[in-house]
Order: structure tokens, then C-alpha cells, then sequence
């Protein structure tokens, strides 16, 4: 009888104890019913959901970029992380746990999947003249006017412009095996060479992925100038010819891309590449594959997970991955 009301009392502070702790919880959190509520992680490096609503909370998994999540609760209380201003939600898909809001956003487009096969993020429907990605500002539109969000695609502010210090393309002549690179900026300057010093003369490229053009060394002229001696440039001829893809000094696929927009962008960390090709651009895998058929006017891409593409006069936005 005794042992019996012992664990009796025993459930009982039990039962209240944890109800106690329900309600400070709740009361701490002063939290909002959500339920359903659709976002997407606005972070290229993936969002983090943690056990608490916390950064001491552990770390139970990691979101992809643009991965969808239903938010079932949310805190009232804003914070900053990273200079980011948002506050600590409960997600309950795909994984449950709690998640800075600050690395969310919401679309007002569903994902589609075109007759291409094409997963449209934000359909074709953003009036721009051209879109292009600034390492220094990120996307911009008309011509660096304007700087756009990458998931919405909507005007964030205007942009003023800067002045850059210019650019390298990389160039390979096959005939005469020879590797190299034309730099702009102030100057114009070719510096090339046999392709077994490529290691030595470059050896900070000898694991990037690059575009790189392909040249008739013969067609460099020597130019006299009084401030430096003698320094090199293409002849106009290189206008014409065309890219390819290279890792270090290894040519990948065949020469046969129109100039890209952004010729000092390393393509390192990309898994799919903008190329463009008689004029029509589309995506290519560093094995040279196409993954997203050669159909639009443009496209504009420098994460390898969401690009800008026209088509029919208007930008929208693909998800590259799939």
C-alpha cells in the first residue's frame, strides 16, 4: 500500500512539473500560431534548424537553398543575427525545429515545370532590358541601374554605379600549345606561354574552373610605349573566336560559346554554367553536358542554383539544379 501511493505522488509531480514547464516555455517564446504559413531559406549556404530558439540551440539539420518550409509558430521577439533582423520560428516541414526567419522569404508564384522541363521559380513576367550579376553589388538590371532581389526579382534600390578595376580572360592557342591570359583595365597586356608552364606561371589556377578563349598566338602585336617598354595585344581578329571550358590548363569541352558576360568570374564552385551559343544561352554541367536547353536571349548566373533568363522580351527565374 505504501509503495502504491508512493509512485502515485510520484506521477502527480510529474504530471504538474511538466505542465509548469510547458507553460514557462510558452510564456518565454509569447509565441504566435502560424500553422501552414509557406516560406522559402533565402541563404545560398543553407539555414541551419537548431533545438531551441536559440544560437546555443544544437544544430539537428541544414536547409538547401530555396528548400520550402512550413512555419507552424513563430516568436514575438525580434533579434538581429548577422546584422539581419527577423526573429526564431518553428518549422514542422521538412524537418522540425526552429529556424532565424531573417534567412526566409516568401514568393507569390508556386514552382511550375515547363514542357522543357524548366522549373520556373518567378515566371517570365520582370520588364527588364537586361539583367546582369556585379561581384561588388550583386544582380542588377538596366544596365547596373538598379540592384534586384535574387528571389523575387524586384527592384531592392537604385544603384549608382562604380568603376572597376577591370578584367582577365584566359586564352589558349591549340595549335602551338600555348596558355595564357589577356588582362584589362588601364592597360592592356598579354602575358603567354608554353602549356607545360602553366603550373609554374600560374600556380593559383591550377585548380579553377574557367572560361577561356582561343587565340592564334601569331595574331599578338607588340606595342612601343614610353612608360613601360614594350607590352602585348590581341589583334582584332580574337573578336570572333570563341570559348571554351578549362580546369587549370585542361581544355574540358569544345570551343564552340559565344563570350561570356563576366570573363573574370571563376567558375570553381558552379555545377551548372551559363553558356550562350549562336546567340541562345542556356546551362551546361563542367563535364560539358547541357542540363538546361539552349532556348533563351540571356541568362545571368553566378551561384549555380538559380539563374535570371529571358525569353519572349521578359526575365524570370529557374531553378538550375534540377
Amino acid at each position: 500500500m505504501k509503495i502504491t501511493n508512493i509512485i502515485f505522488l510520484v506521477l502527480v509531480i510529474l504530471l504538474v512539473s511538466c505542465n509548469r514547464i510547458k507553460e514557462n516555455i510558452n510564456n518565454v517564446l509569447d509565441v504566435q500560431d502560424n500553422t501552414n504559413k509557406i516560406m522559402y531559406v533565402n541563404a545560398s549556404s543553407g539555414l541551419r534548424v537548431r533545438s531551441l530558439p536559440s544560437m546555443d540551440g544544437e544544430v539537428i539539420g541544414v536547409l538547401d537553398f530555396f528548400t520550402k518550409v512550413s512555419i507552424l509558430k513563430e516568436d514575438d521577439e525580434k533579434i538581429t543575427i548577422n546584422d539581419i533582423e527577423g526573429k526564431w520560428v518553428y518549422i514542422n516541414s521538412p524537418i522540425e525545429g526552429w529556424v532565424f526567419d531573417g534567412y526566409l522569404v516568401a514568393t507569390n508564384t508556386q514552382f511550375t515545370t515547363d514542357s522543357n522541363g524548366i522549373v520556373w521559380i518567378v515566371e517570365p513576367t520582370l520588364d527588364y532590358d537586361n539583367v546582369y550579376y556585379c561581384s561588388m553589388c550583386g544582380y542588377t538590371a538596366n544596365s547596373f541601374n538598379y540592384i534586384i532581389d535574387r528571389i523575387t526579382g524586384r527592384i531592392k534600390s537604385r544603384h549608382d554605379g562604380h568603376g572597376g578595376p577591370g578584367y582577365i580572360e584566359w586564352l589558349y592557342d591549340s595549335q602551338n600549345r600555348m596558355f595564357g591570359y589577356y588582362s584589362y583595365g588601364w592597360e592592356e597586356d598579354v602575358m603567354i606561354y608554353p602549356v607545360n608552364q602553366f603550373s609554374a606561371r600560374f600556380p593559383s589556377d591550377v585548380n579553377t574552373l574557367k572560361f577561356v578563349r582561343q587565340v592564334d598566338s601569331a595574331n599578338i602585336i607588340a606595342e612601343e610605349h614610353e612608360w613601360e617598354g614594350k607590352s602585348y595585344k590581341l589583334g582584332e581578329r580574337y573578336e570572333n573566336s570563341k570559348f571554351a571550358i578549362a580546369y587549370g590548363s585542361t581544355i574540358l569541352t569544345e570551343f564552340i560559346y559565344d563570350k561570356p558576360d563576366n570573363l573574370s568570374q571563376s567558375l570553381t564552385y558552379l555545377h551548372t554554367i551559363p553558356v550562350s551559343r549562336d546567340g541562345k544561352w542556356g546551362f551546361i554541367n563542367t563535364r560539358g553536358n547541357i542540363t538546361v536547353p539552349l532556348i533563351f536571349d540571356h541568362a545571368a548566373s553566378y551561384d549555380g542554383e538559380t539563374a535570371f533568363v529571358k525569353i519572349n522580351g521578359r526575365y524570370g527565374i529557374i531553378d538550375v539544379r534540377r
